[in-house]
């Protein structure tokens, strides 16, 4: 899996944490610090500050579609994706090309920063079993922890309306040591 690719996935669960913990329940307000209450409401102020970045959900759900491709080849898979920052796992289920396969990636058991245990259970469409496979691999899916945007010293970067989830904050952050990735 290609690290940009990966960029459409994790930004919808990203930024559905960041604009949910933005908007308020009904009958309740909205707890913002000064500044970036003062940013979503006048943008290009000239008192602005920089807030500090918030925690996010590091347990979340998300399905994409996904399209990953280089110089030979060119592959659309659909999936479903599962990131638990407090077991140190993420589970990934793709399906493309007349198979699925399930991947569990344990942050637990890492060689250095570049290599996590990685798990995948590969079926081959009309196969009677699953074809099993164990190794460390590169990081193909980073996984999202409560304090992912402190730690990484994420930069705010306004206002942010999304048809599906309403107005929030935005931030981009740089994740990933040897493919760096950006997200928003």
């Amino acid at each position: 899996m290609y690290f940009p690719t990966l960029v459409l996935l994790l930004t919808a669960g990203l930024q559905i944490s960041l604009v949910g913990a933005a908007k308020a329940p009904k009958n309740s307000t909205i707890k913002l610090d000064k500044c970036a209450a003062t940013a979503l409401t006048t943008e290009f102020s000239a008192g602005f500050k920089q807030p500090n970045p918030p925690q996010i959900k590091s347990e979340f759900t998300t399905s994409f579609v996904q399209h990953r491709w280089n110089q030979r080849t060119s592959v659309i898979v659909a999936g479903y994706l599962e990131n638990s920052g407090s077991q140190g796992i993420i589970r990934a289920d793709q399906a493309y090309d007349g198979s699925l396969t399930s991947s569990v990636y344990d942050y637990n058991n890492m060689t250095d920063d570049t290599m996590v245990d990685h798990t995948m259970n590969t079926f081959q469409s009309g196969a009677s079993c699953p074809k099993v496979s164990r190794d460390y691999d590169n990081i193909t899916f980073p996984l999202f922890s409560k304090d992912m945007l402190i730690k990484g010293g994420a930069v705010f970067t306004g206002s942010v309306t999304r048809d599906f989830s309403g107005r929030g904050v935005g931030r981009d952050i740089l994740a990933g040591v040897t493919l760096p990735a950006v997200f928003k």
